[in-house]
């Protein structure tokens, strides 16, 4: 089953993925938000500058105080600290996308000791030993938690397990939703849709209102288990993206990648999402150069940027809702979680982060100023696009499996018969000289055979 947007989990097995990573010291956007309601032009146009460029930028200034970040850290800690048949008791529900879930991994063994254990000629023993339970590690769990009361029935942890955690989580969602509506009025704003020219520019504020009806905006909590030098070093470090990298290149390098962290480089399907990361524990790393939403892949030579914040301060990104709806102007930027992999520099401990994914109502209609794409419901486009990752997941999934048993890791000829109409579509929806009637011509006669195809 495919998980919906801001879920925590996707359906792969993969413990790690390694890449050659081509990295550059370009520098993601600080904005600060300091006396927004007289600043709200100069702001408004560097919030709109940076999601046209970058898709990512790091917010300063705001209004959520460092006090309150630190103390819902602490309440996420007291969470994820209670023993595991507590926290099962909010189970994740993938149909409501609230609840507790956590993922194990597969280590192999070195490679002595699975020389030493090969059954001989004459041992007949069970080859499932290799599952034995501590070959298995703890690599991450979440816990994602929504406004709306039906959805998150029997998801609350209770207060006699622990105290206050609904109430400060709450609290702390709140302040996330008001920074959010202030972030989206100067979206809508740099993209033309004002007073003057008589639009709203609260259109997309409104779209997020509590008041909604099926609002989905989700506050996931993630912990990353500490992980085990030793077996993480014994890892093989085979390239696995699509990413080409010169090999004479000197500034490229092999990192290892988090479980379910968008190993082959991930995009957020939602609107807009604010990340909040403990200084010294990020391993975010972004890649611009997404042009259309209908792209998702990384270019030839493509280049990362390392992201790192300070205390109090929030990183922010467009997700595809918002590339979408804004006809292609704000990107939906391509990122992942790199592991540690250096001692001397890297911390191997437990890694706590925050991500608010803003996210409207699945009846949502989207369709940007230009009218690039058909009107979409937000639901409908979000299938869509989980649908895309999801099987570019399980493609990964697969090149990992082959690449364990030395298999070849060809891909069939009607998959790559898929990825050239993918390209088609996309190199067309990309081009200067394709009005906007045309453009959404190319998407097709048919709505749903043209989101297909587009998004798969």
């Amino acid at each position: 089953m495919v998980n919906p947007p801001g879920s925590p989990y996707f359906d792969s097995d993969d413990s790690s993925f390694y890449d050659d990573v081509r990295y550059t010291d370009k520098p993601v956007p600080r904005i600060s938000l300091r006396n927004f309601e007289s600043r709200v032009d100069s702001i408004t146009a560097d919030i709109a500058a940076a999601a046209e460029r970058h898709g990512f930028l790091i917010l300063i200034d705001h209004n959520i105080p460092q006090a309150a970040i630190d103390a819902q850290f602490a309440t996420i800690e007291r969470f994820f600290a209670l023993p595991d048949e507590i926290k099962a008791k909010t189970p994740y529900s993938a149909s409501c996308n609230t609840g507790w879930q956590q993922e194990t991994t597969f280590i192999p063994p070195p490679v002595e000791e699975t020389e030493k254990s090969k059954p001989s000629d004459h041992d007949h023993h069970d080859h499932h030993d290799r599952d034995r339970p501590d070959d298995h590690q703890k690599d991450r769990e979440t816990y994602c938690m929504q406004f709306s009361e039906s959805l998150m029935a029997r998801r609350w942890v209770s207060g006699s397990d622990l105290p206050g955690f609904r109430h400060d989580s709450l609290t702390f969602m709140h302040a996330c939703h008001s920074l959010s509506m202030r972030i989206m009025v100067c979206l809508a704003r740099g993209l033309g849709l004002t007073k003057e020219n008589d639009k709203d520019d609260h259109i997309f504020a409104k779209a997020h209102a509590m008041s909604q009806p099926g609002i989905q905006t989700v506050l996931r909590a993630q912990r990353y288990y500490a992980l085990d030098q030793q077996r993480r070093s014994s890892l093989p470090t085979t390239p696995t993206s699509p990413t080409a990298v010169s090999p004479t290149s000197s500034t490229t390098s092999t990192q290892a990648y988090r479980i379910g962290s968008a190993t082959h480089a991930d995009s957020d399907w939602s609107f807009l999402t604010l990340r909040f990361q403990r200084p010294g524990q990020s391993g975010l790393e972004i890649c611009p150069g997404r042009e259309t939403v209908t792209h998702h892949t990384t270019n030839e030579g493509a280049e990362w940027t390392k992201v790192e914040t300070n205390p109090g301060e929030i990183i922010c990104n467009v997700g595809d809702l918002l590339m979408f709806w804004s006809d292609d102007r704000y990107k939906s930027t391509l990122y992942r979680e790199r592991a540690p992999s250096d001692p001397a520099v890297d911390f191997y401990g437990d890694c706590y982060s925050l991500a608010y994914f803003n996210q409207p109502s699945r009846d949502c209609i989207l369709q940007g100023p230009l009218c690039k794409y058909p009107a979409t419901s937000a639901g409908e486009l979000m299938d869509l696009v989980r649908k895309r990752n999801f099987s570019e997941l399980n493609e990964k999934k697969q090149q990992s499996q082959n690449q364990s048993q030395g298999q070849s890791q060809n891909q069939n000829q009607d998959q790559k018969q898929q990825m050239t109409s993918v390209e088609m579509i996309a190199s067309a929806a990309a081009n200067p000289n394709v009005d906007a009637g045309t453009a959404a011509a190319a998407f097709g006669a048919s709505m749903s055979s043209y989101m297909e195809t587009s998004f798969m």
